[in-house]
């Protein structure tokens, strides 16, 4: 049932549910906001709510039956730091983010963890929305020095352009880092400069030139009449992961305790899924620019 957020629809569904005594679990809705008016009409049902998308950290808080399977911003800025310290041994890094939105987020949750894993932010220089100033930015990165790497997570992919030219101007020679709106930024493929020395995080990765992909794609596409594209395969991997949990569920333990043991991971096609008692998918796709295009390197799992 498509509730459009609505409150009066999510009140009916409600009264559904209830007369239903089979459900387990409910999967959806898509959107934060709308998880949140879910979760406050069906908090006394004790029905998990299983989220393919959200990301807003404050719905696990808020509501003791919601369910991450899209990793929340913390968990994202988190992760790269951990794979950034442990995995490429950097320990000095300058963080480029926007005061708001989820760029401030990520870039928090980046700084916070890198710090106190044993590494240095040696300057966190911060932008507003409606004037970035992306070129005094870039004249007061010249004057530092002893850094390994830039991490640059993106409020607006519209603002790749300006850094990427920035950055070429000046000639960094470290490696940049940045979240998954760079994925679909322009101008990339005119910076050979950054071939094997950028990687972003995801949420998702699909490699549609595969063929394994090519014959999943056919099959799904015979089967349901869509095409297996970015959106549709959130649902599919959620789908998978929930209906492998309740394939299990009949071994004595309850729905509740399955979704929050760390042991359980689904390798799914967009990206790898395992909560643990925090309620909320540990795990992101590292990306590499390579020939013009991105690569996976790994499917990071991102450590309390």
């Amino acid at each position: 049932m498509d509730t459009h957020g609505d409150s009066e629809r999510i009140k009916k569904l409600r009264k559904e549910i209830e007369e239903e005594k089979n459900i387990k679990a409910l999967l959806g809705p898509l959107f934060s906001e709308e998880c949140r008016l879910i979760c406050k009409e069906f908090e006394y049902l004790k029905i998990p709510v299983i989220s393919p998308t959200a990301t807003d950290d404050e719905l696990t808080l808020e509501c003791s039956y919601f369910y991450h399977l899209n990793p929340p911003f913390t968990i994202r800025g988190k992760g790269l730091a951990q794979y950034i310290f442990f995995v490429e041994n950097k320990k000095k890094m300058i963080v480029i983010s926007s005061a708001e939105g989820y760029s401030r987020s990520l870039a928090e949750a980046f700084t916070k963890e890198f710090s106190m894993l044993g590494g240095r932010i040696v300057k966190h220089f911060t932008y507003g929305a409606n004037d970035p100033g992306i070129d005094s930015l870039i004249q007061q990165l010249i004057k530092l020095k002893n850094y390994e790497g830039i991490y640059i997570p993106l409020g607006n992919d519209n603002l790749a352009e300006a850094f990427l030219a920035g950055l070429k101007g000046i000639e960094t020679r470290v490696n940049i880092y940045g979240n998954q709106d760079w994925l679909s930024a322009k101008g990339l493929e005119s910076h050979s400069e950054l071939n094997n020395r950028f990687v972003v995080s995801s949420d998702y990765f699909i490699d549609y030139r595969s063929e394994d992909f090519t014959q999943f794609n056919k099959r799904f596409f015979d089967k349901t009449g869509l095409e297996a594209n970015r959106n549709v395969l959130y649902g599919y991997d959620a789908a998978k992961y929930l209906l492998g949990i309740l394939s299990k569920s009949d071994e004595g333990r309850k729905l509740k305790e399955m979704l929050t043991d760390e042991k359980i991971t689904i390798t799914g096609i967009h990206n790898s899924i395992g909560l643990d008692s925090g309620r909320a998918n540990r795990y992101q796709n590292i990306i590499r620019f390579k020939n013009n295009t991105f690569e996976l390197i790994d499917r990071f799992r991102t450590e309390k």
